[in-house]
């Protein structure tokens, strides 16, 4: 992505030209950051900052443990980056995400131009989510394309240049959006259930709520379609079905294991009323929920 606005800079503290020292090196960068990192580090997830570079010759940097998660894309040229003992390409359609804390280093291959995209995510819990969506391997992902990736950079980057910190959730969410898309394509034998567990959490709480799939998709970085096909490839059900059959489970678990009467666990199931609640648990179960209930408490 070309940005708008190129602010010619000098050498980065962290970086030196590779090779002779009186080499010439050029960068353009365009960056945006929401600034003191005091007021906003302790979030639990948040994008900091985005930059879009291009940089002309040859060029190696450094950085002893990144204070920062880092989302990299190359779209022209291409950048060796060194990693936990391991060497890596990124150009194209790859994309490399680096954990926070982790040293890194790269390095260009000649002395051709090369775009450099980086988004830089910090966050409490910021470990804990690329944990969770499988996002740590440190392997380039190869997109299909990144329209996608370009058009949420832009985003976040006109939302931070803003400053208003009432737009941190959004920008929140675009960047998680970012990540879930990402955990789409880093590994199809085990991202995709990274994302399909997260999913099945969601589904399977809060029954007093009504779950908008579209809403959730969007909010996933996803299409409504790739959530249907993942409960189905998967689980042989719908997302509909699904949490129809999580309720049920919650539904026999409360008549088991607690006190409440049939009216409080239908409130808690989000029914309209009791008697709707043991119509449906009926028909799932073959009994109602007293029935049910008076069986368990003889099979103990």
């Amino acid at each position: 992505m070309k940005s708008e606005k190129k602010i010619p800079l000098g050498t980065p503290e962290i970086s030196y030209p590779k090779g002779n020292p009186s080499f010439v090196y050029r960068a353009e960068v365009d960056s945006r950051s929401w600034g003191d990192r005091t007021v906003i580090e302790p979030l639990p997830f948040y994008p900091h900052a985005m930059e879009f570079c291009r940089h002309y010759g040859k060029w190696w940097c450094l950085d002893e443990k990144s204070r920062y998660a880092l989302v990299v894309c190359v779209p022209e040229g291409k950048l060796r980056y060194r990693l936990d003992g391991r060497s890596v390409t990124v150009s194209g359609n790859d994309v490399l995400i680096i954990p926070r804390g982790v040293r890194f280093y790269f390095e260009t291959f000649d002395d051709s131009c090369y775009m450099k995209d980086v988004l830089y995510l910090l966050g409490v819990n910021i470990d804990e989510i690329l944990d969770t969506l499988g996002l740590k391997s440190m392997y380039p992902i190869h997109l299909p394309s990144l329209d996608y990736l370009q058009e949420s950079f832009r985003k976040l980057y006109n939302i931070i240049g803003e400053k208003n910190p009432q737009n941190m959730s959004e920008a929140a969410g675009i960047a998680f959006a970012i990540l879930n898309y990402l955990a789409m394509y880093a590994n199809k034998q085990d991202a995709q259930p990274a994302l399909l567990n997260m999913l099945k959490s969601r589904f399977s709480n809060d029954f007093s709520s009504r779950i908008d799939l579209e809403g959730t998709a969007k909010e996933y970085g996803v299409s409504s379609k790739t959530i249907t096909r993942l409960f189905k490839n998967y689980l042989g059900m719908t997302p509909g079905k699904f949490r129809s059959v999580s309720r049920n489970k919650a539904a026999c678990r409360l008549l088991r294991t607690t006190n409440l009467s049939v009216k409080e666990i239908a409130d808690c199931l989000g029914y309209t009323n009791q008697f709707h609640f043991s119509n449906v648990f009926s028909r799932e179960n073959g009994k109602s929920p007293a029935k049910y209930r008076k069986e368990s408490e003889e099979n103990k």
